[in-house]
């Protein structure tokens, strides 16, 4: 389990934010942050953060809003009123905190999946606030031409015959039999609430 465990408001709108770190038993060497993906949330990567801890990396992560202990009055999977641009505004919040916690080391902006997404349109306008960015199951691919249509998200396909609906997760069973029993995650994301969503993770393209 993370180290410590806070609240705050979003400077967006000041919808409230659930933010973890864990720290290792020595002065880090550097900082990463970590921008978890769509229906899931940040003490996944417990594990991660302690392997990331013993190679003398500290660790924050942040429950996106409509995610784990950030899923705010409307429930899971729900951004709020501020939506996708107001998402990847506390990616540049969070970033801050954790810059200013720890003056002087670096820090890298580690996104997966929708956390990539993020990721990607955070960093056009806010490169100077990191020093890496790693983005793992991202979308690193030419826009769709005016008038096409995007590609369909057919995760399972090449996985098939499927074990489950969820073995696009990972090639670990354990995992994926984690996240199925995680009643915070495989929820159903509101498309209301993410205009912005699809479109912006082209951003770094250009």
């Amino acid at each position: 389990m993370p180290d410590k465990t806070f609240q705050f408001p979003s400077n967006v709108d000041g919808f409230m934010l659930t933010g973890y770190n864990w720290s290792p038993a020595v002065v880090p060497n550097a900082v990463v942050v970590i921008s978890h993906g769509a229906a899931e949330h940040s003490l996944r990567y417990d594990r991660f953060a302690r392997v990331l801890n013993a190679a003398e990396y500290e660790v924050w992560s942040l429950d996106h809003r409509g995610h784990g202990a950030s899923a705010g009055p409307d429930g899971l999977g729900d951004f709020g009123e501020g939506g996708w641009d107001a998402l990847v505004a506390d990616i540049a919040q969070f970033v801050d905190m954790a810059k200013k916690a720890n003056p002087e080391k670096p820090v890298a902006l580690l996104g997966h999946s929708m956390g990539a997404a993020a990721a990607q349109q955070f960093a056009p306008d806010h490169s100077a606030a990191i020093d890496a960015l790693i983005l793992s199951g991202s979308t690193l691919r030419e826009p769709p031409k005016e008038g096409e249509a995007p590609p369909a998200f057919a995760p399972n396909k090449a996985f098939e015959p499927a074990r489950t609906n969820y073995d696009w997760l990972s090639r670990d069973e354990a995992e994926v039999d984690a996240y199925i029993a995680d009643p915070l995650c495989g929820f159903e994301m509101q498309s209301a609430r993410r205009p912005g969503m699809r479109a912006n993770p082209f951003q770094l393209n250009d």
